[in-house]
């Protein structure tokens, strides 16, 4: 049923967190707009987010029902291996991934460099830390870097087979962690004592919903 709602509906909410998490590329995006504005990247950002939204409930919807609870959590693999509007989803879904796969990947070394470069100044770690820091952070270690981690994510890729629980799992972890800790000690960083407190209780609701979203989904 459509209107049934239990616990693993907190599923949903961390695929939601996955399927909407964009922060890690929004500087490179809006410094890429032309005749850039906080305006006219707010507009940008609505109108994407809204085109998303719809694409997401339709999909969902449509997958439904079709399929009811037998859904499955690629909604291609619910289709017989010879249907050939399937074969052609799935070649669409293998392009789609294969030539979005680098922007995901840029975001995630341009934040592992920017963390190693600020851990390396860090006084308060050991000499051995922050050399260590400083040398991943280093031009030279930008292929090592970015093949060391193609390979982990690959072994995760070959070693789990249902989709969902990677979805499921990261959404709630770093979705909750994106959305709902982070900005507000970024926020309280830069506001300093003028921050209101009520910005920190976002903290603990995104912890709660990050832990609650990871057992559900383990538990499916």
């Amino acid at each position: 049923s459509l209107t049934r709602l239990d616990s693993n509906a907190l599923v949903l909410v961390s695929n939601l967190g996955l399927a909407f998490i964009a922060h890690y590329n929004a500087p490179a995006f809006y410094m890429d707009l032309e005749a850039r504005s906080p305006a006219k990247f707010a507009r940008a950002v609505a109108i994407a987010f809204g085109v998303l939204t719809v694409l997401y409930t339709a999909m969902m919807g449509f997958g439904y029902a079709t399929f009811g609870d037998h859904a499955a959590s690629n909604l291609l693999l619910n289709y017989a291996s010879s249907d050939p509007l399937a074969i052609v989803g799935r070649l669409a879904t293998g392009a789609s991934i294969l030539f979005g796969y680098p922007l995901a990947m840029v975001g995630l070394r341009s934040a592992l460099v920017g963390m190693s470069s600020s851990l390396s100044a860090e006084p308060a770690l050991p000499a051995a830390a922050r050399r260590a820091f400083r040398s991943l952070a280093a031009d030279a270690s930008r292929v090592p870097l970015i093949v060391a981690l193609l390979a982990v994510i690959t072994a995760v890729a070959c070693a789990v087979e249902d989709i969902g629980v990677v979805v499921g799992v990261s959404g709630a972890l770093l979705g909750a962690a994106i959305v709902y800790c982070f900005p507000p000690l970024i926020y309280g960083r830069a506001r300093g004592a003028s921050t209101p407190q009520a910005v920190y209780g976002l903290i603990p609701l995104g912890a709660f919903l990050g832990v609650l979203g990871t057992y559900v989904t383990l538990r499916g």
